[in-house]
Parts: C-alpha cells; sequence; structure tokens
C-alpha cells in the first residue's frame, strides 16, 4: 500500500513538473494568411490603376525553424522561408506576380504566465521574383530583410497557435525576359515590400 501511495506521489508530482516546464529549445511553425504589397501606384488612367492596386493584395505561406539557446527570454538563430502571390485577371489582361524568400534570422522569445509567449525575429536573405504579365515572362534576384513579431498561445508544452504581422523591405532594379534580355529599371524599381498578417501553428521540441 505505501508503495502505490509513493508511485501515486511521483507520478502528480512529474505531472506538475511537465506542466511547469517551458517550451523546449527547437521551434518550427507553419504560417499564411494576408499580404500587401507597398508600393507607388504609377499608372494615370484610372482603370490602369485599379489594376495596380488590385496587385498590391495577396496571400502569403511560410515556414520557419529556430534553436533557442537561452531559456526565458530566449535567444536563438533560425531560419525561414516564404511565398507570396498577387494576381489580376480582367477581360484580356492578367498579371501574376510571384515571390520567394529564403533568409537567415536572429530570434528573440518572451514566455509570460501559464500559456503565453511575445517573439521577434529579423534576417535577411535572397528574394526571389518571378511575374507573368500577357505572356510575358520575367525574374529577378534581390536581397531582402525581414522583421516579424507575434504572439503564441501554448495549448500545451509542444503545441502553439499565435498570430504575427511580417514586414519585408526590398526593392527590384534589374529585371530579365525570357528570352534572356536584361532591363535596367531604377527609374521605376519593382517593389517587393510588403507587410504580412498571419495566423500561425508551431511546434516545441
Amino acid at each position: 500500500m505505501k508503495n502505490n501511495y509513493l508511485l501515486l506521489f511521483l507520478l502528480v508530482a512529474f505531472q506538475l513538473n511537465a506542466q511547469n516546464e517551458q517550451p523546449s529549445n527547437f521551434r518550427i511553425a507553419i504560417n499564411g494568411g494576408y499580404s500587401y504589397r507597398i508600393a507607388e501606384v504609377s499608372n494615370t488612367d484610372p482603370e490602369l490603376r485599379d489594376l495596380e492596386e488590385d496587385l498590391m493584395t495577396g496571400f502569403n505561406l511560410g515556414v520557419d525553424a529556430t534553436y533557442f539557446f537561452k531559456q526565458n527570454p530566449n535567444w536563438g538563430l533560425g531560419i525561414a522561408y516564404s511565398f507570396s502571390k498577387y494576381e489580376v485577371n480582367v477581360n484580356s489582361f492578367f498579371d501574376k506576380i510571384y515571390f520567394n524568400y529564403v533568409g537567415a534570422t536572429a530570434n528573440y522569445r518572451y514566455l509570460f504566465g501559464e500559456n503565453h509567449g511575445l517573439k521577434a525575429s529579423s534576417g535577411f536573405g535572397p528574394l526571389f521574383y518571378y511575374e507573368s504579365f500577357n505572356y510575358n515572362n520575367f525574374i529577378a534576384t534581390t536581397i531582402g530583410f525581414t522583421l516579424d513579431v507575434g504572439y503564441d498561445y501554448y495549448i500545451s508544452r509542444r503545441i502553439a497557435i499565435g498570430a504575427e504581422i511580417g514586414f519585408l523591405a526590398a526593392n527590384i532594379n534589374t529585371i530579365t525576359d525570357h528570352y534572356g534580355e536584361e532591363y535596367n529599371i531604377e527609374e521605376m524599381p519593382i517593389s517587393g515590400t510588403r507587410l504580412d498578417f498571419n495566423l500561425e501553428i508551431s511546434y516545441n521540441w
């Protein structure tokens, strides 16, 4: 009987300790949501101006992985990937713009209460641009810089759901068409700068 009480006590103590443990050092997250490109609308024609404005809004999807070296507050390093798409298709006019970004990140996480966490990250890396405009294709590569802030709610020690706002800054000054012809567009660069408003789920181990 005493052994049974001792076993029960150890199980309860272990469970309480597990509930109080912080999330593990390694974190992987998937996120996605609404994306808004920050760019100057140059056309004065009302119809073309509307089409340009429609190309400012789209969606994004991303995944990132981080390893935290220090416990609360957590500092870590990681890598992030994101994909965003913007398109307009009206009558015989269509334009689709895609961005792929891969970057290294420096990360911060602060845990408070029993289930809450704030996080922030910044990074840089290559941004790949592809545009299909009325059967004309253009590509380019530049460097992007990112800054993200967000909130996590831990539904368990390992799993969290949350929301974040992301900012990516980049400009494209040179593009190449599908014939390999290169164009310098420094006077009217293509903006890769955007704001993302995302929901996120993460796993910690």
